[in-house]
């Protein structure tokens, strides 16, 4: 199981993801956490799930930035990190 800190694990796909997957899943994820849909008592939360989405989207859409994520993960793995990266 993937860390929910890992941009891969809040949009719900693989590293290996085309763009298009990425705006797919970030489109069907989005309408899950989105704030409005939640009782006012779990809105901060919510709101807090979105914005982690949203910046999750907003790495992974980007190639300059996905790489350098990409990149920063796997050194991060390579020296055991975070369970070996989450079993990569």
């Amino acid at each position: 199981v993937l860390d929910a800190r890992c941009h891969y694990a809040r949009l719900r796909v693989a590293a290996t993801a085309s763009n298009d997957d990425i705006l797919a899943a970030y489109k069907a994820v989005r309408v899950l956490v989105h704030p409005d849909k939640h009782a006012e008592a779990n809105r901060a939360r919510a709101t807090t799930a979105f914005q982690d989405l949203l910046r999750s989207y907003e790495v992974l859409s980007s190639p300059a930035e996905r790489r350098q994520y990409d990149n920063s993960f796997e050194r991060h793995a390579s020296r055991g990190g975070a369970a070996a990266a989450a079993a990569a």
